[in-house]
């Protein structure tokens, strides 16, 4: 009687088996199996990167959702987060309380297990809207914003401009020592990504005002400068998107500003490839609108498409009491946080507010106010949704680096499970595939007697957009 193994089995066979283990570290031991294994496991991680690449474009793709029932880590948003090979780590964030980690945490993509890391040397302070980026067998954590002493919304809040540098093989944060005398301020809500050595960092907050200035270290010898681009650049802005074309090229894709409360619509090309650097505006044609949530949606790049999220009710406007933030101009509005709700540890994250009938009548057909980086500012009334999903879009950069221009793609499928909206979250390309973390999500809640209540929750979610299945 003959004797039957896997290794009989027709190569087309083996390399579906090979397309659905976790593109990571399974395949790469797959590949030292033997020869034959070898040969078929080595055009997996491109194919799954190509085929991710052609899905989601025209969405033809579905999310998986790992609730917090499975997750460990504490819930946040406006941490910071990054890629080193089969691991997706997390740095900081701010909390339901206001207050902030100085964690860090490693998701290992293939298991899609959390794991906190003990980490020895001198930390960084609890803080969030820090920038975190690879750089070898490096994390650089840059920048970020400490929330108030003792929880007082009012008192001003410290901006940081310290850099950490976190080693994967020792496993130990250094806090930098600059060797020149370069001022760099503290930034939060700035963007920066690695280019030929250099980490180019890009506007942000600074004293409580929007900038536009350009910053780069050189990761050869720690040394910042202040690039001077005399030419038309972007208005001053933070919470935008900052993008990695090439070497020489990155783009910002949105933000916003305050004094005056502005959302941008536009994105930006800078040429870093002679020693005057220039900035060139992206002609997005007539979907410059999707653009617009953008600062509180931060999006990435797959192959040559730039990937953004949008919800599928509300615009960007409708964010500014997604804030959870316990203040409000009508008293009678606010319900206490119970104890056993503050999310201290990152144990819990939800905040209530209930609007009563009276306060509603009072503000129905007025501005709504938040409490943003720089006190109250005017806002547009917010209107009562249905609960809004994650949708997705897609634009072809094929065009960029020699027209400057963005072109749309249409869309021939609808993603499958779909989350509800969240912003401030964490977006990061893994292979053939994106990984969603953290944010914030709000549920309105209507009642019978008229009285609306709005619970605005901090999650640890765990989002991916993959690739719908095959059957063979």
């Amino acid at each position: 009687m003959s004797t039957f193994t896997i290794d009989d089995l027709p190569n087309e066979i083996l390399e579906y088996i090979f397309h659905l283990l976790p593109p990571y570290e399974d395949i790469r031991r797959c590949m030292a199996v033997n020869k034959k294994w070898n040969g078929i496991a080595k055009h997996v991680i491109p194919r799954v990167k190509q085929g991710f690449s052609d899905a989601i474009t025209t969405q033809n793709v579905t999310w998986e959702t790992y609730n917090s029932k499975r997750i460990n880590i504490g819930k946040r948003y406006a941490h910071s987060a990054c890629r080193h090979r089969d691991s997706m780590y997390i740095f900081g964030g701010f909390t339901s309380s206001y207050s902030s980690f100085n964690d860090l945490w490693k998701l290992n993509l293939s298991t899609r297990t959390w794991s906190r890391i003990s980490v020895e040397g001198k930390c960084p302070v609890p803080k969030a809207g820090a920038t975190m980026v690879t750089y070898g067998d490096k994390l650089i954590l840059f920048g970020g914003l400490l929330p108030p002493m003792h929880g007082i919304l009012h008192q001003n809040r410290h901006l940081s401009n310290h850099i950490h540098i976190y080693d994967i093989i020792a496993n130990k944060w250094n806090e930098l020592t600059i060797s020149n005398d370069v001022y760099i301020p503290g930034l939060s809500g700035h963007s920066s990504t690695v280019h030929n050595n250099k980490m180019i960092v890009f506007g942000g907050l600074e004293k409580q005002l929007s900038v536009n200035d350009v910053y780069s270290l050189d990761l050869s010898n720690m040394n910042w400068k202040q690039e001077i681009i005399n030419c038309e650049k972007p208005s001053p802005r933070y919470g935008q998107s900052q993008i990695f074309m090439d070497e020489n090229h990155l783009m910002i894709m949105g933000g916003i500003t305050n004094e005056p409360f502005i959302v941008f619509d536009d994105a930006w090309l800078l040429n870093m490839t002679d020693e005057c650097w220039w900035w060139r505006k992206v002609d997005l044609g007539i979907h410059s609108p999707l653009i617009k949530t953008v600062w509180c949606h931060p999006v990435c790049k797959v192959n040559k498409h730039i990937i953004i999220f949008k919800p599928t009710i509300g615009n960007a406007g409708m964010y500014a009491d997604w804030f959870p933030v316990p203040f409000s101009r009508c008293s009678s509005a606010i319900r206490p946080i119970k104890p056993q709700e503050m999310n201290l540890n990152g144990k819990r994250g939800i905040l209530n507010r209930v609007m009563s009938n009276e306060c509603e009548s009072q503000e129905k057909n007025k501005p709504k106010k938040f409490f943003g980086s720089k006190g109250m500012r005017e806002f547009l009334p917010l209107n009562a949704f249905k609960t809004s999903v994650i949708e997705i879009h897609a634009m072809d950069t094929s065009h960029l680096l020699t027209e400057a221009r963005l072109s749309y793609v249409r869309s021939k499928f609808r993603p499958l499970n779909c989350p509800t909206d969240t912003i401030l979250y964490s977006i990061i390309e893994g292979n053939g595939e994106l990984i969603m973390f953290g944010g914030i999500q709000r549920d309105i809640i209507n009642y019978d007697d008229g009285s609306e209540e709005i619970e605005i929750h901090i999650v640890n979610s765990l989002h991916i957009v993959k690739v719908k299945r095959k059957i063979i």
